[in-house]
């Protein structure tokens, strides 16, 4: 016995183009796996690849959780020899934090130390962008951009920092090192900084970064409102 259409099935053997969930999917036609949804979202395999398009006007595509690009790795001896090509995964993601105000008694922001980790302590390392957001009463919003973060190997516990920006202007540190030391610096108002601050004082070098919100006694930068906004990229 065989029925053509089912409320409920757990397997389906053969599916036939075009076929589907009323209401909920479309099977492709003319042979094609395809899967089409009733808002425009699809998703599409072929010889060519897979093709997966968002559904809605803005065709939008939302991914909850880390998504990954293949990318291509050529190892080369430095000798002539020719190069040794292999494939990784990279992950495309980013990790947003803020510090708000708090007056002239500012405690430092944890910045995660693993997803720190996994975003820059790879090939192709990360982007670290720092911006000021409501610093006047104008809302005007500024940063620094373009930064370039390398993280180097743990050493007896404390890690080397590099950072490196278009100009090339460098700054190096280690944290952990017993002196406090700040990768980025915006208008000394917003730290990117390997220091613990706890009600605005130096607590000494933390392991690991936090974000910094900074009081100025000289009446710049210090609005209420104003938010510092740190964003790495892997």
């Amino acid at each position: 016995m065989q029925s053509s259409s089912a409320q409920n099935a757990v397997t389906a053997d053969n599916l036939n183009p075009g076929g589907g969930v009323p209401g909920s999917v479309t099977f492709g036609t003319g042979g094609a796996k395809q899967i089409a949804f009733p808002d425009g979202g699809k998703i599409t395999d072929s010889a060519n690849g897979m093709t997966l398009i968002g559904g809605g006007a803005n065709k939008t595509v939302t991914v909850d959780g880390g998504w990954s690009a293949g990318a291509i790795l050529d190892h080369g001896d430095s000798n002539g020899t020719p190069n040794q090509r292999s494939t990784y995964p990279v992950s495309i993601n980013r990790y947003v934090v803020e510090a708000p105000d708090n007056g002239a008694s500012p405690d430092t922001v944890p910045v995660d130390s693993k997803i720190l980790n996994d975003y820059c302590r790879d090939e192709d390392g990360c982007w670290v962008s720092l911006y000021m957001r409501k610093f006047d009463a104008n809302d005007v919003m500024a940063g620094v951009t373009a930064r370039h973060l390398s993280l180097g190997l743990v050493v007896n516990n404390k890690q080397v920092w590099d950072m490196r920006d278009s100009a090339a202007n460098v700054s190096y540190g280690t944290d952990n090192n017993g002196a406090i030391e700040h990768v980025l610096n915006i208008f000394s108002s917003c730290f990117l900084t390997d220091g613990e601050y706890v009600n605005g004082q130096g607590n000494g070098d933390s392991t690991g970064f936090g974000l910094l919100n900074w009081y100025r006694t000289d009446g710049y930068y210090n609005s209420p409102d104003m938010t510092c906004v740190l964003i790495i990229e892997d």
